[in-house]
């Protein structure tokens, strides 16, 4: 039998859905063929889950934001280690570790490096002197990477336009669920009243981090504007930096009391449940995972039309379609939507199928397999 391919993946600390697609593609990749590592930093809820799961970890002084020392660390920590245990591909996650990682795989000679991006790179809430030195970066680190993996078309289009990356070196993998786990019968009237929710009433809502790109102010402005005119339950759960602002804006807007605010919540399966209506207001995508959930929990879904959104919704069919950052359509879009419940019904029926025949884990799995054993033949053959 052939050795298994040695792979090293290296991650910040994360939450939400780069956390997510990493747990899942690792419990999910062929451990005969693969052989994987993971790099990531310490006392973090990913390196808890991945030991979990039996992986191998190795833990690096990665954070967030651009900080040079602790950056310099983990790409010596990566070099090292990389040089230490021969690894033939090294797979980075997200901007951060793409840049600390696949700079330790240069320098360590790693054989194929391979970048998946999670999200829009560049913001445009950076200034323009950040957005040049950070396009400038990116088209220089690309000559040491064989394969950008994005989460979306839409991304995909985007990498190759701003970074003039060869076309054939990025792929599209959307991101995948098992979305049979989410085909549910619980007791709805229970959770709600858990959560502090009146059982009778249909409930609106979300489940995110609690970050700017998830425009959740203009939920909250959404739901204002609804006012009286709605009898429903309004459920904001997750947590974030922006969870004290978003909390003070509630306030300021007369929403204290209206809008609950659970915080991170666990059973996120069963919670999804309870929506009669699940609102994406993100202001920048790559591909909700959480978008994904709720079309495998047959909920209608209303979402910005931004980034990889309008891959997963399908607007008129399994969700609508709203500009980014415009309460007032966001409002007019839920409100159609909870006055007809037939057309809630047909929607959440159609975005059950569009989940498991386009997001299913099982798609996402069998292509990364198939794109790493694609470069590495193509290595034996150089």
């Amino acid at each position: 039998m052939l050795q298994p391919i040695k792979i090293l993946h290296v991650i910040r600390p994360a939450e939400g859905g780069m956390k997510e697609h990493l747990l899942s593609l690792l419990k999910g990749l062929d451990k005969n063929r693969f052989h994987i590592h993971v790099a990531c930093p310490g006392n973090s809820s990913i390196e808890t889950e991945l030991r979990k799961l039996g992986i191998q970890v190795h833990n690096i002084p990665l954070v967030g934001p651009i900080n040079p020392g602790e950056d310099i660390r983990s790409c010596k920590a990566i070099k090292n280690l990389c040089q230490a245990e021969g690894f033939t591909i090294i797979h980075c996650h997200g901007s951060k570790a793409g840049l600390v990682g696949r700079l330790a795989a240069a320098t360590a000679k790693v054989p194929l490096v391979i970048l998946t991006a999670h999200n829009f790179v560049i913001d445009d809430k950076y200034s323009l002197a950040k957005k040049i030195v950070f396009t400038k970066g990116e088209q220089f680190l690309g000559r040491v990477t064989d394969c950008v993996i994005t989460v979306s078309s839409a991304l995909r289009k985007e990498y190759i336009q701003k970074f003039r990356v060869p076309a054939e070196k990025v792929v599209c993998v959307y991101n995948g669920i098992d979305t049979e786990s989410f085909d549910l019968t619980v007791d709805k009237k229970k959770i709600k009243t858990q959560l502090g929710l009146a059982p009778e009433k249909p409930v609106i809502g979300t489940v995110a981090r609690m970050a700017p790109q998830k425009g959740l102010p203009f939920l909250l402005e959404a739901i204002a504007i609804l006012g009286e005119t709605v009898n429903a339950g309004f459920l904001i759960a997750g947590d974030g930096p922006l969870r004290p602002d978003l909390e003070r804006q509630a306030e300021q807007l007369g929403l204290s009391g209206k809008v609950c605010f659970p915080g991170y919540c666990q059973n996120i399966k069963e919670i999804l449940q309870i929506f009669d209506i699940f609102v994406i207001p993100s202001i920048s995508e790559g591909l909700s995972i959480t978008a994904i959930e709720a079309l495998a929990a047959g909920k209608p879904v209303v979402a910005s039309r931004v980034g990889g959104l309008p891959e997963v919704v399908e607007d008129g069919k399994t969700g609508v379609l709203v500009p980014p950052g415009d309460p007032a359509t966001l409002a007019s879009a839920i409100k159609n939507l909870l006055d007809d419940p037939a057309l809630r019904e047909r929607m959440g029926r159609a975005g059950r199928r569009t989940a498991k025949d386009k997001f299913s884990l099982e798609n996402m799995i069998r292509k990364t397999e198939e794109l790493y054993i694609s470069l590495f033949k193509g290595l034996q053959v150089k």
